[in-house]
């Protein structure tokens, strides 16, 4: 192979790797251990079973020519040999609820958000190999089913006797019933016979952490109505997109399914409780709960064969983003099978994770409540939890990142969805006809919102491809919106200049355009600390009351962009706007911080209407909070910061990931930071602070679900 193969297949074997905790066969070696081998490193660990390595995908012109997998057979003779390999049987009693071997098989059909198409040129950089990289955004999708979902379902038609658990997102049903009704069936059958559990919370594999409470409504109720459509039934499991746990998502999970069962990221467990001892059956507030990893006791024992990202299994541990090179691996199916038979062979039951619970119920085992977590994600380390998806910047394409670009696009984009919600409310407005036509942007303003709000448009490693495709979905659900509500506002209030429209009241009321507030330059409060990059970052305070008289202070940081970087990017951009990601440069870090009562933690949770106060001592802190910090979304903007004041991020402008960092002197500040802009391009941050926590509360609120203003126009 030519050097640039190299680098290329090096560059795929780096992609050829999970997001998750990479658990594959955590095996308990006796009832005393917990057998948890997952680290936090985001690679898979798979056994391959095959020693074809990439690179030999790559013919001498780079273009490719993998096998697809769709000839590939997996070896089904039914002999003796794979029990030479099983391992000895464990010694002992049979625990009173049995041995499990468990699984968890995270699939996300967005796995690269819109496809791959440009990749061998743009992020691979090598156009010769488009033929083996580039897929269009369908096609993708479907291979994640034919090449890493079907080989699964194979191996449960061979052994009636297994079972196994998926998780996947309403959209991948949607896809499934759609395009592959035959494998529908084939899940509806392996379902009814109880070898197969579907697990689903959310429409669209959004990073819902940072959004409000009415878009995760929203996707749950798309999400059964995918499911329904395809005549599926919802297991009570509950995993999610980047494994996004939290107390406030817990809150209204229990609200919402109170028969859920949470499965909570290890590591993230480890990461805010890391001496904590696990148990059979574990409670988080109202829900049930379980951490996905190898636990024995006299009481049960039970592994998980696999927690990880799907698509890995079946393909010899490579995603989507390697095009056609992902495709089944005879020899990784083959092994998986083997490990299985093997663990039924030794006495485990190869079940659901819902049977798992029901089985330890019925042993009498009272859950163990689990100690307080903030907001994150199944990779608190290596991703640093929340922070990679809202301004950290990614280990491959960090100069195609845009974290804050995509997040500033969705906000306003739901700003516009929630604007046309409340005006469909009005009764009476509008024709049977227009309603109906509104209704259905809506419909599809939601759906463009939370394909926009995905993960991959900005983390963990999103190319050019994914972040243009949560910048098209949110600008598309912004335009549709948009237009419908002129419409309505036109036709249901004519003779007015414009509307107040109350997102979150729900009302409508003729308004003249609000005056904006009569706000006084001031000297600082306070001390704030700014990193800039050599950027040249400046600060302005302003004050004013209130629509109840409370005082706030707004803060403005203006970070300028780099002249000579920007005098470079002008000049290769030249005028067309399609030559961007030629000319994209590296990010330069910038950083607010703020001050806060050393050791305190204070903010309000994603989908919670509730301050959480506590301080670092709340924790059994894993050390990268000290070296780095607990990073948190904030999605509704509200920190406390413990000495007598509160900021709230205007979400609009300034939704970046807050991190505390633990121990003296730095858990004396609270941390905003982004490291996805660009050294070429300037911005600017708007953060509110107030002492009154009534006016926070009231600027958090508006922030999740604001007060708009509409001019009615006549055409």
């Amino acid at each position: 192979m030519t050097t640039a193969r190299f680098a290329l297949a090096a560059l795929l074997t780096a992609l050829a790797a999970g997001c998750g905790e990479s658990q594959h066969n955590t095996t308990v070696a006796d009832g005393s251990g917990s057998g948890d081998t997952a680290a936090d490193t985001g690679a898979g660990s798979a056994d391959t079973g095959d020693d074809t390595s990439l690179a030999d995908t790559l013919d001498d012109s780079g273009s490719g020519s993998a096998d697809t997998g769709a000839d590939t057979a997996v070896d089904t003779v039914d002999d003796d040999a794979w029990m030479a390999d099983c391992p000895e049987p464990p010694q002992g009693d049979q625990p009173l609820a049995g041995r499990w071997s468990l699984s968890l098989f995270h699939f996300n059909i967005q796995y690269v958000a819109g496809g791959t198409t440009g990749f061998a040129e743009i992020a691979a950089n090598a156009p010769a190999s488009s033929r083996l990289l580039d897929m269009t955004e369908q096609e993708t999708e479907d291979r994640i089913v034919t090449e890493s979902i079907v080989p699964l379902l194979e191996i449960l038609e061979r052994h009636p006797t297994l079972a196994l658990t998926f998780e996947l997102q309403g959209y991948a049903v949607d896809v499934i019933r759609e395009r592959h009704p035959a494998v529908l069936d084939r899940m509806r059958a392996l379902v009814e016979a109880g070898q197969l559990e579907l697990a689903s919370i959310h429409w669209s594999d959004q990073f819902f952490l940072a959004f409000g409470r009415r878009d995760m409504e929203r996707s749950w109720e798309m999400t059964q109505a995918s499911f329904a459509a395809a005549n599926l039934p919802l297991s009570p499991v509950v995993f999610t997109q980047e494994g996004q746990f939290g107390p406030g998502f817990a809150a209204w999970l229990a609200e919402r399914r109170p028969d859920a069962i949470m499965v909570i990221p290890s590591n993230l467990s480890r990461f805010y409780a890391q001496s904590f001892a696990d148990a059979p059956l574990l409670s988080y507030g109202a829900l049930t709960a379980i951490l996905p990893r190898g636990y024995g006791s006299a009481i049960v024992q039970r592994d998980f064969s696999f927690f990880d990202d799907g698509e890995l299994l079946a393909t010899a541990d490579l995603n989507p983003y390697v095009g056609r090179a992902f495709a089944r691996n005879a020899g990784s199916i083959r092994t998986y099978e083997n490990e299985l038979r093997c663990a039924e062979r030794n006495g485990a039951r190869v079940g659901r994770i819902a049977d798992y619970v029901a089985a330890v119920r019925e042993a009498g085992v009272t859950p163990v409540e689990h100690p307080p977590l903030l907001d994150g994600t199944w990779q608190p380390n290596s991703t640093r939890g929340p922070l990679r998806w809202m301004g950290g910047a990614g280990d491959l394409w960090s100069k195609h990142e845009r974290d804050l670009a995509v997040l500033r696009a969705c906000i306003g984009a739901r700003y516009k969805v929630l604007e046309l919600e409340t005006l469909l409310g009005q009764p009476g407005i509008a024709s049977e006809a227009q309603t109906a036509e509104a209704a259905a942007a809506l419909n599809q303003g939601w759906r463009d919102l939370l394909w926009g709000e995905v993960s991959d448009a900005r983390g963990v490693n999103p190319w050019h491809g994914e972040v243009n495709y949560g910048l098209d979905h949110c600008n598309a659900a912004a335009s549709e919106a948009d237009a419908a509500s002129a419409i309505l506002a036109r036709v249901g209030y004519p003779g007015e200049t414009g509307l107040e429209i109350d997102t979150d009241a729900g009302t409508v009321t003729a308004s003249a355009a609000p005056e904006p507030p009569a706000m006084s330059s001031v000297a600082a409060p306070f001390a704030i600390e700014l990193d800039d990059g050599g950027r040249g970052a400046s600060a302005a305070w302003s004050s004013w009351r209130d629509e109840a008289d409370d005082e706030l202070f707004e803060l403005t940081v203006d970070w300028p962009a780099l002249p000579d970087a920007a005098a470079r990017f002008d000049s290769c951009i030249g005028g067309d706007p399609t030559r961007r990601w030629r000319c994209v440069q590296n990010p330069l870090p910038m950083e607010l911080r703020l001050p806060r009562e050393p050791g305190f933690v204070g903010l309000r949770p994603a989908l919670s209407a509730t301050i959480l106060r506590a301080t670092e001592a709340s924790f059994d802190l894993q050390p990268n909070a000290t070296a780095d910090a607990a990073w948190v979304p904030v999605a509704s903007g509200l920190i406390d910061l413990g000495n007598g004041w509160f900021a709230i991020k205007e979400v609009a402008t300034t939704h970046v990931a807050v991190g505390w960092t633990a121990g003296a002197p730095a858990n004396s500040w609270v941390r905003l930071r982004d490291e996805t802009r660009q050294a070429s391009e300037a911005t600017s941050w708007r953060i509110w602070l107030t002492q009154s926590e009534a006016a926070a509360i009231r600027r958090a609120d508006a922030n999740e679900a604001p007060r708009l203003w509409r001019a009615v126009t006549s055409r």
